[in-house]
């Protein structure tokens, strides 16, 4: 099985709100609210969502993910700083996090 280790598309919205849903929490915030994620995970400038992910090219799914909000989001300053939100992977894909980490930092230099 493949993996594609990159930003979330903005058309993949349902991909990723059915991964949080499943595997981190059914009712969360994000969830519930597109609006709640669009305000802290939007990138209009880029046009994506702020999470990478690892796309499995085989079942179309989402098999891990992390989220980041880039300091410009609120700020004037360059996005040189950055908050991680939720990191989870399936279980069955131990190391598939740390793989999403070291791309987010090789992506954003």
């Amino acid at each position: 099985m493949s993996h594609e280790i990159r930003f979330c598309a903005l058309e993949e919205y349902k991909l990723l709100i059915d991964f949080i849903k499943k595997h981190w929490k059914k009712d969360h915030i994000f969830v519930k609210s597109k609006q709640a994620l669009d305000f802290q995970h939007l990138d209009k400038k880029n046009k994506r969502y702020n999470f990478i992910v690892a796309y499995n090219t085989t079942n179309k799914e989402f098999d891990a993910i992390l989220g980041f909000i880039l300091i410009s989001q609120y700020s004037h300053l360059k996005d040189e700083n950055l908050w991680l939100s939720i990191w989870k992977s399936k279980k069955n894909y131990a190391g598939l996090g740390l793989r999403l980490v070291k791309s987010l930092e090789q992506k954003l230099k």
